[in-house]
């Protein structure tokens, strides 16, 4: 395939939504990018957690962070991630629909 050529595309593009109830009482709603999904990445191989696909991947740890590093990327947040699960996070909850989104406008 050239590069001019266009490959089938998904109808709808969606990503990943999610929610943080602090314990504060806040609520954030915050939609997660690429960003977060290789943050994740990093932070496995850091942590020695199950990456994306692998054998015992646990799927509300991989929710969980990137809805805090959504939060954190945007600066909703800006404490560490221990902080965020142990402390500040009185619960995190992906949203069942994601979000539609237009591939050729940037997200902010």
């Amino acid at each position: 395939m050239s590069d001019n050529e266009i490959p089938v595309q998904p109808a709808t593009w969606r990503q990943i939504v999610g929610w943080a109830k602090m314990t504060d009482g806040s609520v954030h709603r915050v939609t997660t990018t690429t960003a977060d999904r290789i943050g994740y990445g990093h932070a496995a191989r850091k942590n020695d957690w199950p990456t994306l696909g692998s054998k015992g991947m646990d799927i509300e740890l991989w929710q969980t962070y990137l809805i805090y590093h959504a939060l954190y990327r945007t600066g909703v947040y800006r404490d560490s991630w221990e902080q965020f699960v142990n402390v500040d996070a009185e619960v995190v909850q992906p949203d069942e629909e994601g979000e539609e989104v237009n591939p050729t406008v940037p997200t902010p």
